[in-house]
C-alpha cells in the first residue's frame, strides 16, 4: 500500500464467536446430513457410507472456528495477525468484502510464505473495528487495481 495511508488509524481487530457463522456451518452439517439420509433411502447404501466417511473427516475442521480469539493488525502499511505467531502477514489480492456482514482476508505468512485465508463476519468484532476493516479492505483493493502487489 502506498505510504500515503501510512498515517491512518491503527486497527486491531479482535475476533469474537460470530451467531451466523454458527448458523451457517449448523446449516452445512444439516444439509449434509440429509443428502446422505435420501442417498440412503434411495438404496444408495454404498456411496452414503463412502460420501459418510468424507463428510467425517471434513467437516471438523470447517466447523471449527480457528479465528476466534485472534487479533488482526494494521499499523503503518503492515499487517499482522496473532495466529501467525506475532508475525507479519501480506494481505493478497482475493481479499474483499462480498457481503455487507462477511470479509475474506486472504494473505501469505511473511516468514514462510504459506497461504491462508480467514473469513470475518461482522457480528464477531466491534462495530467501529469492522467498519475500519472495511475500508481498509477497499483502500487494499485499490491499491491492487492500481498494480501494487503487496498490502
Amino acid at each position: 500500500m502506498s505510504a500515503g495511508y501510512s498515517s491512518s488509524h491503527t486497527l486491531h481487530l479482535k475476533i469474537g464467536s460470530s451467531r451466523t457463522r454458527t448458523l451457517l456451518c449448523t446449516g452445512l452439517a444439516l444439509l449434509h446430513t440429509l443428502a446422505l439420509c435420501l442417498l440412503v433411502l434411495h438404496g444408495h447404501l454404498s456411496p452414503a457410507l463412502s460420501l459418510g466417511v468424507l463428510l467425517w473427516r471434513a467437516l471438523p475442521p470447517i466447523l471449527r472456528d480457528d479465528s476466534r480469539g485472534s487479533l488482526l493488525v494494521w499499523h503503518r502499511g503492515t499487517w499482522e495477525l496473532s495466529g501467525t505467531a506475532g508475525r507479519g502477514i501480506l494481505l493478497l489480492e482475493g481479499s474483499h468484502t462480498p457481503l455487507p456482514s462477511v470479509a475474506h482476508l486472504a494473505f501469505r505468512t511473511v516468514a514462510d510464505g504459506r497461504p491462508c485465508s480467514l473469513w470475518v463476519f461482522a457480528d464477531s468484532v466491534e462495530p467501529d473495528a469492522w467498519r475500519r476493516l472495511r475500508v481498509r479492505l477497499a483502500l487494499a483493493d485499490s491499491g491492487f487495481s492500481a498494480g501494487s502487489s503487496a498490502v
